[in-house]
């Protein structure tokens, strides 16, 4: 009696669990075979059919019924069969693909015929002393370093600037970082409270907008014009603090238009900043790539309004050690290290070591290698009848795109088909006059690539007007 009343019981536990197991199957369209529940045969059913005692429930139904419990606690929308369920916090969910990487991953799988003048990755060779002293560097090991970074270095970097600029700047200035990202994303989160907001240049450097949804700062920009030969307007800078704006982001020499900012603009710009109390934050990363007259610091200038930031990455193609240091004012030098040891802790010491070996050395040939890089631009683009502006500094170079061409980006994947990779001015933000109708060339191949790549350029301009009425007809 008692093994059929257990057995009884294990085979409605094995009925019940079959059955269960059925609605599912048949709700996302499984077959479902003939189960045996204790001793008695089921034949197969449908989700069409009727249970004896239970009326079926539709795919749908069913559906609804198995992700209930899951989903109620979840707190966002219901996912699908294959769909994992994952929480993304708002920040997460805020940010954007860039245009910059589409445009490169694209590139990426035309495989290597292609020319590319999008990415900024130097092309002039690391200093030689480099490969001389990493074999000592790496024998040494490597160890945690100070946060504000190795003491010898900040030396090093506080007397190659007072040289450079002319002036006296302090060890304690400087705070070493993980790549000028690094000290640039410091900065922001330093100067601006969630609610807050920086204003950045238009055009200008798409990851300036990045770090603001995840710290929840906002930005607001202000125009640089070529008609005012790519100078800031102060009325508007000034607008922009008189609302409540708590830093303006300064980039000179400029990504992607190369042009400098005058020492004059600076100096009235950390005026308003005393009075508004507000700061500077000042992007010198290509500051060795200026092409002609005095080099410009902001820092130099205003040492007591503005943040400047700094990196070995362009000025001596040291991309991958990701190495870079900000001045910074006396008001903020305790919290600087602080904040940045927060977000993303003490740079390489390895790194260190490395800058720390070229803290001496010139980089007159880098400036002369670029300046002649663009010269070779200019006369190529000319020769094809295509507008570009002028830079004074940088390896970058804007084209200014026909009236014809109505989207950057579409024309930027068009010249991918012609084999040649370019980043759009969407990408960049609008030029006042022209929004985003033009393209930024990276001059970092080799002459003979620059100039099959103007070439190549020059070809899908000539299609423009023909696809341009051929889409017109057809709509």
């Amino acid at each position: 009696m008692a093994r059929r009343a257990a057995h009884g019981a294990a085979g409605r536990k094995r009925s019940a669990a079959a059955l269960g197991q059925r609605l599912r199957d048949t709700a996302y369209g499984l077959a479902v075979a003939p189960v045996t529940c204790g001793r008695i045969p089921h034949r197969r059913r449908t989700h069409r059919e009727t249970h004896p005692r239970q009326r079926a429930l539709t795919p749908q139904a069913t559906r609804q019924r198995l992700t209930h419990r899951r989903t109620q606690s979840v707190g966002h929308r219901r996912p699908s069969r294959k769909e994992p369920i994952v929480h993304l916090s708002r920040r997460a969910r805020s940010l954007q693909y860039s245009a910059i990487r589409q445009i490169s991953e694209k590139a990426n799988r035309r495989g290597s015929d292609i020319i590319r003048l999008d990415i900024g990755e130097p092309d002039y060779p690391e200093p030689p002393l480099l490969a001389e002293i990493m074999p000592d560097i790496v024998a040494a090991g490597s160890f945690y370093a100070p946060t504000a970074g190795l003491p010898r270095l900040r030396e090093a970097l506080a007397a190659r600037h007072s040289r450079t600029f002319g002036c006296e700047i302090s060890p304690e200035a400087v705070i070493v970082s993980a790549g000028g990202t690094g000290a640039l994303n410091t900065a922001m989160a330093l100067l601006a409270d969630e609610g807050d907001s920086i204003a950045i240049p238009t055009p200008g450097y798409p990851n300036y907008r990045t770090l603001a949804p995840l710290l929840g700062f906002t930005t607001k920009t202000y125009a640089l014009d070529p008609e005012r030969g790519w100078q800031p307007d102060l009325d508007e800078i000034e607008q922009l603090f008189a609302n409540g704006t708590r830093a303006v982001l300064l980039n000179s020499p400029q990504n992607p238009a190369g042009c400098v900012l005058d020492a004059d603009t600076v100096l009235r710009i950390a005026e308003l900043c005393r009075r508004y109390d507000t700061w500077i934050i000042s992007d010198e990363v290509y500051a060795a790539m200026q092409f002609s007259g005095q080099p410009i610091s902001a820092f130099a200038l205003a040492p007591d309004r503005v943040i400047s930031v700094h990196s070995f990455s362009k000025e001596f193609s040291m991309t991958g050690y990701r190495i870079g240091y900000a001045l910074v004012p006396e008001t903020w030098r305790e919290r600087f290290p602080m904040m940045m040891m927060g977000l993303m802790g003490s740079p390489s010491s390895v790194s260190q070591s490395a800058a720390l070996g070229l803290a001496e050395e010139r980089v007159d040939g880098m400036r002369e290698f670029y300046r002649r890089r663009q010269a070779l631009a200019g006369r190529l683009l000319e020769a094809e009848g295509i507008e570009s502006w002028q830079p004074s500094g940088t390896f970058y170079r804007l084209i200014r795109l026909p009236e014809e061409v109505v989207d950057s980006f579409e024309f930027a994947l068009t010249l991918i088909d012609h084999q040649v990779a370019v980043v759009p001015g969407l990408a960049f933000g609008d030029i006042p006059g022209v929004g985003t109708r033009y393209v930024r060339l990276s001059l970092t191949q080799s002459d003979d690539q620059i100039s099959a790549g103007v070439r190549r350029i020059a070809q899908a301009l000539r299609d423009v007007p023909e696809q341009f009425q051929r889409r017109t007809t057809q709509s």
